[in-house]
């Protein structure tokens, strides 16, 4: 199977997903640290769930929300590649952003 990109800090505009599609990114983070995702989404009804696993694979964090923003925050406690999940559990398509930031490393 494909590795799914490395994000690094900043946002990634014009994305797109569809409904019951997964998008995923790496994101690698040091210990300690939080990884804070954020999602703009252009439909407004839409609804996202986000997941966060860490190296092992572990799930360590999940949210669900309704746009136009959904966001998570959770602290890691092993440094390396993060899997970020993205699911659009409402809406047929939408087209969205996506903004990562570590704010241990600012």
């Amino acid at each position: 199977p494909r590795q799914p990109p490395l994000f690094t800090v900043g946002t990634v505009d014009d994305l797109a997903l569809c409904r019951g599609e997964r998008e995923y990114f790496n994101v690698f983070a040091n210990e300690p640290d939080r990884i804070v995702v954020t999602v703009d989404i252009v439909a407004d009804d839409a609804e996202l769930q986000i997941d966060l696993f860490d190296p092992a694979g572990e799930l360590i964090a999940s949210t669900q929300g309704v746009g136009p923003t959904v966001s998570l925050s959770a602290p890691v406690g092993d440094a390396g590649p993060h899997l970020v999940s993205l699911r659009l559990l409402q809406g047929t398509m939408t087209q969205y952003r996506l903004g990562l930031t570590l704010p241990l490393d600012e």
